[in-house]
């Protein structure tokens, strides 16, 4: 059985932003998931570079059953290794959708969270 590795860190941060793949992005993902679908006896797995320069292994088996893309599935899968001071705009952005009509408590529990993620790193 033969193994296949793919750095997925560019996919992986640009999926951590943005809600919607575009471009180098969709074909990227669009590749590793014929790769997985169509190489039954070759496991893939992607390699990620954290901030700190630690790489870590992701075993993309995942995308074979992934109709559509769901990036919250795919960021559950890729990066629970991967650590970031900051919390993800599109974490971020999910969380403060209960504030949408409420600009004031909408900005508050923004400085909240950016508090927080200052002063406890990665606890978010």
């Amino acid at each position: 059985m033969s193994t296949i590795y793919f750095d997925i860190t560019d996919l992986v941060h640009f999926v951590r932003r943005n809600s919607r793949i575009t471009g180098i992005q969709r074909v990227e993902l669009n590749i590793l998931r014929e790769i997985t679908t169509q190489q039954s006896n070759t496991k893939v797995f992607g390699v990620l570079r954290s901030p700190d320069a630690k790489y870590f292994e992701v075993n993309l088996e995942f995308l074979r059953s992934m109709g559509t893309f769901v990036p919250e599935t795919f960021i559950r899968h890729t990066s629970t290794d991967l650590s970031a001071r900051w919390p993800d705009k599109m974490v971020l952005r999910h969380h403060l959708d209960s504030y949408k009509n409420k600009k004031f408590l909408r900005i508050i529990q923004k400085i909240w969270i950016y508090t927080q993620a200052l002063l406890h790193p990665n606890a978010l």
